[in-house]
């Protein structure tokens, strides 16, 4: 996958509705790994977080005490203040260094069926728009090894030192 293959668009409303029961009879077996899978996460969680804390030039993903994070993805928010760099400048850097990255959050009143059909503009949501221009996924997988979580952590840092504005 090139690294900026990550775009999509959303041409009209729909619902994706469509598990077939051969899909449903193995999403039925693969819930048995569920507890397994989260333990997982959360080790690799820690691991990305404390590995990436105090780096200005990104913000991690937020957790709230009150609540538990389902930790289904772990992604990145590029400070574009603080780099010389954009976001997919970013991707494509961590791509030179081995790291598959997508962006799972476009702003919805971007995507052509709500811009034409509402008549919204980029700046119509300016902290959404913000978000979704500057967000990034990391790879993030119960089967991660730790020597692969340690190569991400690596190569984003690398990156937001040597673009960083300092």
């Amino acid at each position: 996958v090139k690294p900026e293959n990550y775009y999509y668009e959303v041409l009209c409303p729909g619902y994706k509705c469509n598990m077939t029961d051969i899909q449903a009879s193995l999403g039925i077996k693969r819930l048995e790994k569920t507890p397994a899978n989260y333990e997982r996460r959360r080790v690799l969680w820690k691991m990305l977080s404390e590995g990436l804390a105090g780096l200005d030039e990104i913000k991690l993903p937020p957790t709230m005490d009150y609540a538990e994070h389902s930790m289904h993805l772990f992604f990145i928010e590029l400070v574009p203040e603080k780099l010389n760099i954009s976001r997919d400048g970013f991707i494509k850097a961590l791509a030179k260094e081995n790291i598959a990255t997508s962006v799972h959050f476009i702003s919805l009143h971007t995507q052509p069926y709500y811009r034409d059909r509402f008549g919204f503009a980029p700046g119509d949501f300016p902290q959404a728009f913000r978000f979704s221009e500057n967000v990034i996924s990391l790879p993030f997988f119960p089967d991660l090894t730790d020597a692969e979580a340690s190569s991400i952590i690596r190569a984003v840092r690398k990156i937001a030192e040597y673009y960083g504005k300092r």
